[in-house]
């Protein structure tokens, strides 16, 4: 899901026409995965959103921390990619998520980022960025509902974690 076009070039007996043909694959199913996440409260329903978090993010060989828009009904409007960063480690700046969230119009932010080498676990790091952005986000009325950290093998919530984190911000 992750494998890029020079991924795909090093294996023998693909052309430059079947790369296309796979990764534009790749998309159609990454696309289908996110659609229904337009269309139900991602709260009130959070297996989709879950379950398309794991299949784009749990493969990538660096982390990424994104950006989940969401409209009052707690539909996704957007998504982004805010910060790209190693294999054990991505910066992640305020002013940037609150750009984001205020350009794409959102009522409310899912954040979500992954641990490309390890298990879908929060450090005290991920714990502390959390709270600091969503005390950022709610000065600007924008609830953060949950992050979403994404590993090998699963996920884990830090709304279900961490709910103090929180508290006030729905």
């Amino acid at each position: 899901m992750t494998a890029t076009q020079e991924d795909i070039l090093g294996v023998k007996g693909i052309g430059k026409a079947k790369i296309a043909q796979i990764l534009a694959a790749v998309e159609i199913v990454k696309r289908q995965l996110r659609q229904p996440l337009a269309k139900i409260n991602v709260i009130e329903n959070p297996h989709d959103l879950f379950e398309y978090l794991r299949v784009s993010m749990s493969n990538l060989s660096r982390e990424e921390f994104r950006v989940l828009h969401l409209n009052r009904s707690k539909h996704l409007i957007g998504e982004e990619v805010l910060f790209r960063g190693t294999v054990d480690e991505s910066s992640v700046y305020t002013r940037e998520v609150i750009e984001s969230a205020l350009r794409k119009k959102a009522s409310a932010l899912i954040f979500a980022h992954n641990h490309p080498t390890g298990p879908a676990e929060a450090s005290q790091e991920d714990v502390e960025l959390t709270r600091s952005l969503v005390n950022a986000c709610r000065a600007v009325d924008i609830p953060v509902l949950d992050h979403v950290i994404v590993g090998r093998g699963g996920f884990l919530s830090l709304q279900r974690e961490c709910p103090e984190i929180f508290a006030g911000g729905t």
